[in-house]
């Protein structure tokens, strides 16, 4: 009876770590969308968050101390800043406009130039990606006379179809590793699920937009292959860092880095543009926001909070395939991070399937497509946060906005799943 009484006691108190991070979080959207800065709120969501779950005031200043100065926050800040140096030192050479003029004359309908941008971003495991296509599916937009909301929308969602699809993401890699799923076999059944996401989000951003106003006409004379060097001078510098991260591994920070040095000396605006363009880059208010959300996701490391809800899950003895959807959907809402959430989910769902003979491939997908959804309906999520920022747009309606495309991609892991046969 009394260890009866100690396990129920220990489910309401792992049910209570859920509710305290939840109700933190439905706090901090209201907040913002009162026009509070995103960075405080999160720094301030952090010490709250400490509070709640015991900490002291020193111990809460420790961590912090320890967060802000550690390598994964100083790369994610740093590469926010370098990232927003390159767009300004690329708008003033002209390479933007460059690139989405000849885009535009090789391809005619710029819905579909609103979201392969994006989609090619997304090869840049890094919200860093997510800022760089801003400019760049804004200028796409002009004809198209997308509301704010809709242009923040098409930033946001497409560029994260490829997570589904192209095997490169650092959370891909590790689910397969620690599922023993192959990355072939995880892509097979994972993949269909970004081209679901592509159709689905396609009529909240295009609908009501005149097939006049979405396809150019034909312009006698184009030189097609002018457009297409164009186009490769233009994205140039974007995607050397898209090589330099994909195909050889540089850290998405050193990349940035390397190539905005590169850029600075090839076009070199002048010492002072270029101090300045350093200053309004490393003092933005998205590096504040890169910067408190980091803390706040090291806070909930911290405190135990993420392993409390795994415990919750596990400990109420839900079915196996329930937890392979709910664990990294909880979990890749509460971090916003993809690589969190598989890395804490995937050693307890492989765990619960050992005993059928191991995670079939068809389960694995059906859990890193529900990690995806999850950091996909979450304000932690830095890249839509960088995203409402840049086109001035509501966190809170594009949530909403997002819901049912989520569902829908969910439901088709949920499918993938009933083939799995023990």
């Amino acid at each position: 009876m009394l260890v009866g009484s100690r396990n129920g006691a220990r489910l309401w108190w792992l049910l209570g770590a859920l509710v305290r991070v939840a109700a933190v979080l439905v706090i901090v959207v209201v907040l913002h969308r009162k026009h509070f800065h995103l960075g405080v709120l999160m720094v301030a969501a952090a010490a709250i968050i400490g509070l709640l779950f015991g900490m002291r005031p020193q111990q809460i200043a420790v961590n912090a101390l320890a967060s802000v100065s550690s390598a994964s926050t100083l790369s994610v800040v740093g590469a926010m800043a370098f990232v927003g140096l390159l767009e300004a030192l690329m708008n003033r050479a002209g390479m933007l406009d460059l690139a989405l003029r000849s885009l535009s004359a090789l391809v005619r309908d710029r819905r579909v130039i609103v979201g392969v941008v994006p989609a090619f971003m997304g090869l840049l495991p890094s919200a860093g990606g997510a800022l760089m296509s801003c400019p760049m599916v804004d200028g796409a937009c002009a004809s198209l006379e997308l509301s704010p909301h809709r242009r923040a929308l098409a930033n946001y969602w497409y560029r994260h179809v490829t997570e589904f699809i192209v095997p490169v993401y650092p959370a891909f890699v590790l689910a397969s590793q620690i599922s023993g799923v192959s990355v072939r076999s995880l892509a097979a059944w994972s993949a269909p699920a970004g081209l679901i996401a592509a159709a689905v989000m396609a009529p909240a951003v295009f609908k009501g937009v005149p097939r006049s106003a979405a396809v150019l006409p034909t312009q006698e004379g184009t030189d097609r292959r002018s457009a297409l060097c164009g186009l490769i001078l233009g994205t140039a510098p974007i995607a050397v860092v898209v090589a330099l991260v994909v195909a050889c591994q540089w850290s998405v920070l050193a990349a940035v880095a390397c190539v905005v040095l590169g850029l600075a000396v090839v076009r070199f605006p002048g010492w002072e543009l270029l101090v300045q363009m350093i200053r309004s880059s490393f003092l933005s208010k998205t590096c504040g926001m890169a910067l408190g959300i980091m803390l706040f996701k090291d806070m909930l490391s911290a405190v135990g909070a993420v392993d409390e809800i795994a415990g919750y899950i596990t400990a109420i003895g839900a079915p196996a395939a329930v937890t392979a959807v709910v664990l990294p959907l909880l979990l890749g809402a509460v971090t916003g991070m993809n690589s969190a959430a598989v890395g804490v989910a995937f050693p307890i769902i492989s765990g619960l399937f050992s005993l059928s003979g191991g995670l079939a491939p068809q389960m694995a997908a059906l859990a890193y497509i529900a990690s995806v959804v999850g950091i996909l309906i979450t304000p932690m999520h830095l890249c839509m946060v960088v995203t409402a920022d840049y086109f001035r747009a509501d966190i809170g309606e594009m949530l909403r906005a997002v819901l049912a495309p989520a569902a829908a991609v969910l439901c088709w892991g949920i499918l993938v799943s009933m083939l799995w046969r023990h």
